[in-house]
């Protein structure tokens, strides 16, 4: 049984489903907002569980051990620092922060103090990109080298202001973890803001890695239609990974699509094959992850080292706008 010990601190669009999820595995403690109308709700909603609308409440009680972070990206560095400095082990929602700075703070202070940070980088707890990993890393795509990412909607989610923080940590994230340890080599990026300047609608990235590999996302929020897809290219085959699918189709692997013969490229017309795999709850698995990376006192998959990483690339694309950066 978990110790109730999980302050979530933010229930508003992505919040209450953390909220749920901590409260189903019997370890939400407090639920910290800055709207009493929320709170009244939870009360109602999950009784036995301390509400409040002070985050000093939160950091004062010895109970709490843990915090979870859901609130606008312009909060999170005060937050979870607070809560590092108040010794508690902290998950934090991406983006990870506002700046690279503040990133790099959030990670030595939790090594100084001994304590977890986990960012929500939520994709790497999906069963069906894990699969995906699982085939990019035994070989069965033969050498990777090229990646495609497309994270498009039809209007803003939540509350950033910007398409690239909104949408593309996630596929960052899972970019980087595919390439490992090839570094950087060439980075660009475009950004379009097709109806208010402070708003970027659309972001176009692009990178080069040592080793030949090459990767593009696009994210964008002013779509008719969804999208959250990704496509892996190697040698011996090629993976699309469709999140919007049914599980039974979320992943389809193509087997030796594509062969050079003289001076001509021919396309193997081979049905793709659809990948089984276990219906899950990305969102369970990595609230799970959280506690027990909290119990044994190891790091996340998500960790602050991972998110940093993250974080160095947003800064990257931020900076860049078609200019072609070094790494």
């Amino acid at each position: 049984m978990s110790k109730k010990d999980v302050a979530v601190v933010g229930v508003g669009y992505w919040g209450k489903n953390l909220a749920r999820n901590y409260f189903e595995l019997g370890s939400l403690h407090t639920i910290c907002d800055h709207r009493l109308d929320r709170l009244a709700q939870y009360q109602k909603k999950f009784p036995q569980t301390e509400t409040t609308n002070d985050f000093q409440d939160v950091l004062k009680n010895p109970e709490i051990k843990k915090v979870v972070i859901a609130v606008p990206t312009l909060y999170h560095f005060s937050l979870a620092k607070d809560a590092l400095m108040a010794q508690k082990d902290v998950f934090v929602e991406k983006a990870m922060c506002e700046t690279l700075e503040q990133a790099q703070i959030l990670v030595e202070l939790a090594k100084k103090n001994n304590k977890v940070l986990m960012v929500g980088h939520l994709l790497h707890y999906h069963p069906g990109v894990a699969k995906v990993k699982e085939m990019a890393f035994s070989g069965d795509l033969g050498e990777v080298y090229h990646c495609s990412f497309n994270r498009l909607n039809f209007g803003s989610v939540g509350a950033e202001d910007s398409a690239l923080w909104a949408f593309a940590p996630h596929d960052i994230s899972i970019l980087l973890s595919i390439a490992k340890d090839r570094e950087i080599k060439e980075f660009n990026a475009r950004h379009k803001s097709f109806f208010l300047k402070k708003y970027v609608d659309q972001s176009w990235l692009h990178f080069e890695f040592s080793n030949g590999l090459s990767a593009d996302i696009q994210v964008g929020w002013s779509y008719p239609y969804a999208e959250r897809k990704f496509t892996i290219m190697g040698t011996k085959g090629m993976l699309v990974f469709d999140d919007l699918q049914d599980w039974d189709k979320k992943i389809t692997f193509w087997k030796n699509q594509i062969n050079a013969k003289d001076t001509r490229i021919e396309f193997n017309a081979q049905a793709g094959e659809n990948i089984p795999i276990e219906p899950q709850e990305p969102l369970r698995e990595e609230c799970k992850h959280f506690l027990d990376c909290c119990r044994t006192s190891t790091e996340p998959m998500s960790s602050g080292n991972e998110g940093l990483r993250v974080m160095k690339v947003l800064e990257m694309a931020k900076k860049s706008n078609i200019s072609t950066v070094s790494n």
